[in-house]
């Protein structure tokens, strides 16, 4: 019994959100944004994707990045009070650094940059559960790409009339079950 597309992606969905949300509270920013971007690539207004990546990005000192995703949260849903409070929080603390330092370096204080702040310092080992999360996530992306590739190649075989390949046909079998019902890749 295999998931259709839109049941698989839905799962996928939540499962993001959900490897996000343990991410968050090991303060594991970087695994939690790039959990919350997979689903904000495929839902833009999912708001509890964009307040996770939200709160990730202040993790990581990426304010301004955090500020933008919070801000979208509160567009997608306006009744969402904890959105609100942390992004109104962030304004003004980046209202306080404007005030702060306006007359410091220019217009944008000491710096002047948009470049995300370094690394932290050392590398920290990751435990095998992050590490797998992580290779997961790496190896859907390629995944992804690879479809994206292939249907790409396909659409333009197609358009130029060249017959399909026999790999392409015989992908396309085994994505067919007894009496043609298209299984989950």
């Amino acid at each position: 019994d295999g998931l259709d597309g839109e049941a698989a992606e839905a799962l996928r969905v939540a499962l993001h959100l959900n490897v996000a949300a343990v991410a968050l509270r090991r303060e594991d920013w970087y695994l939690a944004a790039a959990a919350c971007r997979w689903v904000t690539e495929r839902q833009p207004a999912n708001a509890k994707a964009l307040y996770r990546l939200g709160v990730a990005q202040e993790g990581t000192g990426d304010s301004p990045g955090a500020l933008r995703s919070l801000a979208a949260c509160v567009k997608a849903e306006p009744q969402n009070r904890e959105a609100r409070r942390l992004f109104e929080q962030l304004r003004d603390e980046a209202e306080q650094r404007r005030s702060l330092y306006s007359g410091i370096g220019g217009r944008s204080g000491f710096g002047g940059s948009d470049a995300p702040p370094p690394p932290p310092p050392g590398p920290e080992r990751e435990d095998e559960l992050t590490q797998r999360i992580r290779a997961l996530l790496e190896k859907e992306a390629k995944e992804e790409n690879e479809k994206l590739r292939a249907q790409a190649d396909a659409e333009a075989r197609e358009a130029s009339g060249m017959p399909p390949t026999a790999r392409e046909e015989a992908m396309q079998k085994a994505r067919q079950g007894a009496g043609g019902e298209a299984l989950l890749k």
